[in-house]
């Protein structure tokens, strides 16, 4: 098995994001006290040409989907919080977003019963294909820096205020 990534989440003492960090297999020998005590989330390191972060809104195939592409290879790092509220973000409409993929984010959404998603998916290369691999669906991601660094493009606010509305 080659290099994981432990997806750090939170530094305690200071309330700042700690980007996730590269570790060799041999490495998690390091991890062998905290293992048994809490959950480790550990994943296998992938070449990405970008990630995305698509925000499902609703239920149904009424849910809105709002795509930011984030260009993780400018950046140089394997972690796009780090650079998050930078100008790395561009904008994908839905048509350029993967018909199968957003029909298996639909399916994963409504069989999880969601009214809001946050989905993080690494877009990978094999040879000509752009393979999407998904992270994670977090169901109070944060929205806010997509809206903001894309202003009228992706008005996820709006259709949150709306959703709620509705119930």
């Amino acid at each position: 098995m080659g290099p994981v990534i432990y997806p750090n989440e939170l530094d305690q003492t200071s309330f700042k994001i700690m980007p996730s960090t590269v570790l060799q297999t041999q490495s998690l020998e390091q991890f062998s006290e905290e293992l048994p005590l809490s959950p480790l989330i550990f994943q296998k390191l992938y070449e990405r040409e970008r990630d995305l972060r698509v925000v499902l809104v609703g239920r149904g195939e009424t849910a809105k989907c709002f795509t930011a592409s984030i260009d993780i290879v400018k950046s140089k790092s394997i972690d796009w919080r780090e650079y998050q509220t930078e100008t790395a973000i561009c904008y994908i409409d839905l048509q350029k977003l993967n018909p199968s993929l957003y029909q298996s984010l639909l399916q994963y959404h409504s069989k999880s019963l969601l009214s809001y998603g946050a989905y993080d998916i690494i877009l990978s290369k094999e040879g000509d294909k752009e393979v999407p691999i998904f992270l994670e669906c977090n169901p109070i991601g944060n929205w806010l820096w997509i809206e903001n660094a894309l202003p009228d493009q992706l008005p996820i606010s709006d259709a949150i205020a709306k959703m709620l509305l509705r119930s």
